[in-house]
């Protein structure tokens, strides 16, 4: 299944968790402070759809490497909370948490 056109209805689940997908589909080799246009339209995409088929009060927790300064593009929306946590000691992860 695509993540950019996922096949359930809307308001399906309580919790969604993406831990390496939109990682992939920002491997595009070109600048990481100006993104090709795939990549933005790939990545705002998945958010999308993942945030059509939460329901309300859903979360959508995403585990990557990618700093705040490149996801929150992505993942700061109109009617959501985000939360960024850094984890790790020297080479960090964030855990984003967006709530519907």
């Amino acid at each position: 299944m695509d993540i950019r056109d996922l096949k359930f209805d809307d308001d399906s689940f309580d919790v969604a968790i993406d831990k390496g997908t939109m990682d992939a589909m920002m491997t595009a080799k070109a600048d990481v402070w100006d993104p090709p246009e795939e990549v933005v339209q790939n990545c705002n995409r998945e958010v999308n759809e993942v945030l059509r088929v939460l329901r309300k009060g859903g979360i959508f927790v995403y585990l990557t490497f990618g700093q705040p300064h490149f996801r929150r593009r992505y993942l700061d929306r109109p009617g959501t909370t985000l939360e960024i946590r850094k984890l790790g000691e020297a080479f960090h992860y964030y855990l984003y948490i967006v709530r519907t």
